[in-house]
């Protein structure tokens, strides 16, 4: 009668007496000893407060599942916002290394064009989400004339492979490419990746093809990284396919598009 007699009063306060309220309600759910009751009583008081109990089990149980939904609610939603944004750095990452690109069409020095060439490509497969094991640089210096020989390193699927490029006015053929495959053979379990501004002689290709019997090689142009780009490519998917068919069709210079 005490705790009805608190409770009415509490209520007509409202939401001021909601605390109170609450803990009065917690109180009585939890009281355990009734020796102090009247015998009579006793049971009533027992069923009572059992009542209570079940009451506020259930309103425990309907709050924590409304809270579970809240958290799995919120946390998909920090998920999606994530997402987005993370495809919005993608698509600014790509923008600016595919402004990049078209810039060095129109750098007639060979020197600056390679230096900028290296950074590219290190932003290139970094965006491709590939382990860049030895970052991209270019080998000669200033005067040199042509010395666009980028040398680098990735990772893909825990593979390493050595990359080289070459900005050229010719096509690559089998004496320009020939160090590249030594290289390759020369430094254990690791593949070829050979990226050309001017596309390969039918001899650069075909020796590539015969290394695929012992060696990964691939072969690819400027221009295909260009379209990728352009073409909103998932770059990962795009060296991916390359060195696939490199080893199931043995075709080491398989153009995407």
């Amino acid at each position: 009668m005490i705790a009805r007699d608190v409770l009415r009063w509490l209520n007509e306060g409202g939401d001021k007496t909601l605390a109170p309220r609450r803990e009065v309600i917690k109180r009585v759910s939890e009281f355990e000893d009734f020796s102090t009751c009247y015998e009579s009583d006793r049971y009533k008081a027992q069923g009572l407060v059992a009542q209570i109990q079940k009451v506020v089990n259930v309103k425990d149980s309907f709050t924590r599942i409304n809270l579970e939904r809240e958290r799995e609610r919120k946390h998909r939603q920090e998920l999606h916002v994530a997402s987005i944004k993370a495809k919005q750095k993608e698509a600014e990452e790509r923008a600016v290394i595919k402004d990049s690109l078209y810039k060095l069409f129109a750098e007639t020095d060979p020197y600056k064009r390679g230096k900028r060439l290296e950074g590219i490509l290190n932003s290139l497969f970094s965006l491709a989400g590939f382990l860049i094991r030895e970052a991209f640089t270019v080998r000669g210096d200033e005067g040199q004339g042509i010395i666009e020989q980028i040398d680098g390193a990735v990772e893909i699927d825990g593979m390493l492979y050595l990359v080289e490029m070459k900005w050229w006015d010719k096509p690559i053929g089998r004496q320009e490419i020939a160090p590249h495959f030594v290289s390759v053979y020369g430094r254990g379990n690791v593949g070829g990746i050979y990226i050309s501004y001017s596309g390969y002689s039918p001899a650069a290709i075909e020796d590539a093809k015969t290394g695929l019997a012992q060696k990964v090689f691939v072969l690819s142009e400027v221009q295909e990284i260009v379209q990728a780009i352009e073409r909103e490519t998932n770059l990962t998917g795009f060296f991916k396919e390359k060195i696939n068919r490199a080893k199931s069709e043995r075709n080491p210079f398989y153009k995407v598009f």
